[in-house]
């Protein structure tokens, strides 16, 4: 929301009074006396609000019908950006579970905890090859290797390798 006076004009125009670094007054809303209050805010330049729990969007409104403030522009957000080291450990990973890179690698219960948190940190593409991934090893039965007693996946051993150089 965007006003369109200053913080004193806009107090005067609603009617209100100043008390400390707040301005206080009617409610444009529910009516109440001294319940309303503006004052200049840290992120934004004015900060609306009433005592009695009127509704953000109810003041808002208010304010864009008496013509003190114009509505914020709409900007669409850009496509998500994901970081090239996710990326690259995804395709490793993939590659280490089909068994192109390790070949005693066998896939455990940690496994699938590791590419679901993987999921959220790739692209569609990815995140398809590691659905059929899930289920490609889903019906297998699971080992247990050294690498599942310490309870460190591949990917969590790769990274662990890279901070150590």
């Amino acid at each position: 929301m965007n006003f369109k006076q200053d913080i004193a004009s806009l107090a005067a125009s609603l009617g209100l009074r100043k008390s400390g670094n707040e301005f206080h007054g009617a409610c444009p809303c529910c009516g109440g006396t001294d319940r309303f209050w503006i004052k200049q805010g840290k992120t934004k330049d004015i900060v609306i609000s009433c005592r009695q729990g009127c509704d953000f969007a109810d003041l808002a409104k208010e304010m864009y019908d008496r013509g003190l403030a114009e509505r914020d522009e709409y900007k669409p957000t850009a496509k998500p950006q994901y970081l090239q080291k996710d990326l690259d450990y995804c395709d490793l990973y993939i590659a280490i579970a089909r068994g192109k890179v390790w070949g005693g690698f066998a896939f455990n219960d940690h496994d699938f905890k590791v590419v679901t948190a993987m999921m959220a940190t790739v692209d569609e593409g990815r995140r398809k090859k590691l659905r059929e991934l899930i289920e490609e090893k889903r019906n297998l039965p699971q080992k247990t290797t050294k690498r599942a007693l310490d309870g460190r996946s591949a990917v969590q051993t790769l990274r662990l390798k890279d901070k150590a150089r």
